[in-house]
């Protein structure tokens, strides 16, 4: 029996749809993840106690990214950046001075579920912060560099074969020796809580 030649296109074209699809499935193979968020710092800092008195910390909310690469579908190094956040400092509860910071983060993740709808996974690391435009009323504030261990949980929500969003929670151990007009006043333990919310995309 013959096949009518108007079901040959049909069939092509179902077969290069299939075939279509199977690739954009398939778009994610790469081992690479670039995520884009906001960033909400939330330090702990109640218990700073320093010469000068009771040092408190306030939020910083900024922009941040990270780099993900995936060693296997379930291991992954990522790397977190950001630009500058910025914070003011208040000492026994008078706002007094301000400072930058730039905090890196170095993780190794474990994914947990890397082909289901929803992704979770956990990550530790260290970090290094950078100090930067230190600014208080009156004198010269110095914050010395940090470096500390770093732990996040997050989870991953694919909406199409390569972009996807999420949610993180990092806590960064950041202890910081602080010296003003060059004496030092004590050890600003900062520790915070690094909130993000981001998109993430798959080359």
């Amino acid at each position: 029996m013959s096949m009518p030649v108007s079901f040959v296109p049909s069939v092509l074209a179902l077969a290069l749809g299939l075939s279509l699809a199977s690739v954009a499935q398939a778009a994610p193979a790469s081992p690479w993840l670039v995520r884009l968020g906001v960033s909400d710092v939330a330090p702990d800092s109640d218990h700073s106690r320093t010469l000068a008195g009771d040092v408190d910390v306030e939020h910083g909310l900024g922009m941040s990214f990270n780099v993900a690469y995936f060693i296997t579908p379930q291991i992954a190094v990522d790397v977190l950046a950001a630009a500058p956040f910025k914070q003011d400092v208040a000492i026994n509860g008078s706002e007094v001075a301000s400072v930058k910071h730039l905090p890196p983060v170095l993780s190794l993740q474990y994914h947990f579920a890397p082909e289901a709808a929803i992704r979770p996974y956990v990550g530790a690391g260290v970090n290094y912060t950078l100090f930067m435009d230190e600014q208080i009323r009156g004198a010269d504030l110095t914050l010395k560099n940090s470096a500390g261990l770093a732990g996040q949980v997050g989870v991953d929500i694919p909406v199409t074969p390569r972009i996807s969003l999420g949610a993180d929670i990092r806590y960064i151990d950041i202890d910081s020796e602080a010296r003003v007009n060059g004496a030092r006043i004590g050890t600003l333990h900062i520790d915070p809580l690094v909130c993000t919310l981001n998109v993430g995309y798959h080359f």
